[in-house]
Order: structure tokens, then C-alpha cells, then sequence
């Protein structure tokens, strides 16, 4: 049974705790059936981890938008 990525939603997974290579999610269906729950196959808590993964992906885009040449 193959699941999306419950932080990017860019990379199916095919296995339990398979890595995400775009976002490094290990794939842990305890936690993502808990989001809260921290100390599964990855430290951070699935909603910790999102929110860390979108927080970093703002900056990446802020950056990338923040030079404009003329």
C-alpha cells in the first residue's frame, strides 16, 4: 500500500519507514496516525516536524524572492 508523504506530499511512500528524500520524513504510521506523538522513528513529532519543514521552506522561498535583479 503505497502513502503520500505526510510532510511534502511529493514522494510516495512503498514501505513502513521508508525515508522521504525530499523531506527526510521517515515513514511511521504511529505517528501519523498520531501527529502529536513524539519519539517514533523520528524525533520530532509529525506536526513538529511539518511545521519545521514549511518554517525552513519559507525562508528557502523568501530568499530565493528577496533578490531582484534589474
Amino acid at each position: 500500500m503505497m502513502a503520500s508523504c505526510p510532510v511534502c506530499n511529493k514522494y510516495n511512500f512503498e514501505e513502513d519507514f521508508d525515508l522521504c528524500p525530499i523531506c527526510l520524513w521517515q515513514h511511521d504510521r504511529i505517528q501519523e496516525n498520531e501527529p502529536h506523538f513524539a519519539g517514533g522513528a523520528n524525533d520530532l513529532s509529525l506536526n513538529q516536524f511539518r511545521a519545521e519543514w514549511l518554517r525552513q521552506n519559507a525562508i528557502s522561498v523568501s530568499k530565493k524572492t528577496a533578490y531582484q535583479p534589474a
